[in-house]
């Protein structure tokens, strides 16, 4: 990982060249002094310190508290933004890297409900959601085979909420109508696949020169 000094050469260097304003976001609160705002990665240590005998929303709110506490109460420079990393869970298949340790954050409503009410209550207007599929972990809001597209819509209606907009249930419904819809296999539905492309990825058994 960079340090500081470097991040702000980067940022530095970038802001030269380019004629647009941008800000540049950290994941982490230590770098939070050469950048223009955070948005708290989905800290998973955290989340290992709370109550596991609370119920989810309970224990999401105590989770915010120990990852936005210190940013909070800290001297932060003005003009720097503190945004809600808003996640859907953690899923850690490789178990630490095959080291049997369970790092899981359960993917539930309650867990969005409990960061968008944390959010809202401690003046956290700005958004920024994570999710990625990735082969080792994730954090998914994306349509799957067992909940559907349960968590799309619950991000969407939830937002919408958060800042007072107006449901839109014809977009929810498209939403659902095009997942269901969508032509791929799904509980051993039978698609009839009219032609396979055909890829070539061998290697070559010889090499030639130029």
């Amino acid at each position: 990982f960079l340090t500081s000094a470097e991040w702000s050469y980067i940022w530095s260097s970038v802001r030269q060249r380019v004629t647009l304003d941008f800000y540049a976001i950290c994941t982490t609160t230590s770098l939070l002094s050469v950048f223009d705002g955070v948005a708290p990665w989905i800290d998973v240590v955290a989340w290992s310190m709370t109550n596991n005998a609370l119920p989810i929303y309970n224990r999401t709110i105590a989770w915010m508290k120990l990852v936005y506490g210190p940013i909070l109460s800290s001297n932060i420079s003005s003009g720097r933004i503190i945004m809600g990393g808003l996640g859907v869970g953690f899923n850690d298949f490789s178990q630490g890297w095959g080291g049997c340790q369970q790092r899981t954050i359960p993917r539930h409503p309650d867990l969005i409900r409990a960061q968008l009410d944390y959010f809202a209550s401690r003046s956290i207007r700005r958004l920024f959601v994570y999710t990625w599929d990735d082969w080792t972990e994730g954090s998914q809001f994306e349509p799957d085979v067992t909940n559907g597209v349960q968590y799309l819509l619950l991000l969407r209606q939830s937002i919408a909420s958060f800042y007072g907009e107006t449901q839109n249930i014809n977009g929810d419904n498209k939403l659902v109508s095009r997942w269901m819809n969508y032509p791929q296999l799904r509980n051993c539905t039978h698609i009839n696949v009219t032609s396979v492309p055909t890829i070539d990825i061998s290697c070559p058994t010889t090499i030639t020169s130029n």
